[in-house]
């Protein structure tokens, strides 16, 4: 019974923090690098005083905020530095280039796919409700095989595995540690399902609204719907989203996705010659041979959705935002 506070709500219990239980030992936060409030643009995991972290990757972001990758790494250095040696800091192998991880006092642990990390994992099968897979960790005498996961991906099965690597650094035992991954619905906006209309038309909402995040969920509900038609509905709604800097990308990003529908955002910049070009991306989507759209409003976009959408394909929502309720209303019509 840990206190928490996470930047979601689960999709179990709809509930995203708690005050813990009488005998917690711990508190957990989700905690990023984006600014904890208008008045103080420092990152928030600093205002926490962790005594462990988690460090999933590093990858330039939030440009209204770190205007170059140099000012977006410093932010995570200061983490590690922060963290105390008796702490811990679990570290994604891809962002030790960017780290200068012997001034962290705390423990470290890498982890990945390669055989240098010191917790590894293998997916060894996939159905339509979860994963199995198999976590090897330093230090922990047995191997954790044939673990169900009800989540998918790559990057699922990295968090449940640094998840793992921590808990039970933390005192956890194997089969506590089993127990809590099997029973994990994930969080809201993540791969959630929202229903099944009578078509059997599976539909999916995300918060996906990075590049790299567009790709890897899209690339994760591949490996579980592998035979299935795909739509995707995209709406850059974040500051750093709606910017040119990540056109090419997002372009490139929707190759997984059958069709494509890219709606133009709700607000601008006020630059305009730094806004993102959505027929830009339109033009690199169809150049992968791949169906694309434009729509001006969330009205045009339903109406749309609705023409082209065939039985048992399906639709997944990607926006930072709530897309005026249409993801609902697919749903329901």
């Amino acid at each position: 019974e840990p206190a928490y506070m996470i930047g979601g709500a689960f999709q179990k219990s709809n509930e995203s923090c708690s005050m813990g239980g009488k005998n917690s030992k711990h508190v957990i936060y989700e905690g990023d690098e984006y600014n904890g409030a208008f008045f103080d643009r420092g990152p928030k995991f600093l205002q926490y005083n962790p005594t462990s972290a988690i460090i999933t990757s590093i990858e330039h972001d939030h440009v209204d905020l770190y205007p170059s990758f140099e000012d977006y790494k410093q932010a995570f250095q200061f983490l590690i530095e922060e963290l105390p040696n008796t702490g811990s800091l679990v570290i994604h192998e891809s962002t030790l280039p960017y780290l200068d991880i012997k001034k962290c006092q705390a423990k470290i642990y890498t982890y990945g796919a390669s055989s240098s990390c010191d917790a590894r994992y293998k997916i060894e099968k996939m159905t339509e409700n979860f994963t199995v897979a198999s976590f090897q960790i330093e230090g922990v005498k047995e191997e954790m095989r044939n673990l169900e996961i009800p989540l998918f991906g790559t990057y699922n099965m990295e968090n449940a595995l640094a998840v793992t690597t921590l808990a039970l650094g933390e005192g956890l035992t194997p089969d506590e540690v089993r127990g809590g991954l099997k029973s994990f619905q994930g969080t809201r906006e993540r791969q959630e399902l929202l229903g099944i209309r009578s078509d059997k038309t599976i539909v999916i909402r995300d918060y996906a609204h990075h590049p790299t995040a567009v790709t890897l969920t899209l690339g994760a509900l591949r490996q579980r719907f592998p035979s299935r038609r795909f739509i995707a509905i995209f709406e850059p709604r974040s500051a750093s989203s709606k910017r040119k800097v990540f056109e090419e990308r997002y372009g490139e990003s929707f190759k997984d996705s059958d069709v494509s529908i890219i709606i133009s955002p709700e607000t601008k910049l006020a630059n305009s010659s730094e806004e993102i070009d959505i027929e830009n991306i339109k033009k690199i989507i169809n150049s992968h041979n791949r169906e694309a759209h434009t729509t001006k409003n969330f009205e045009e976009t339903l109406n749309l959705l609705l023409s082209i959408t065939k039985p048992e394909d399906v639709v997944i929502f990607m926006s930072s935002g709530d897309l005026q309720g249409i993801p609902t209303k697919f749903v329901e019509l």
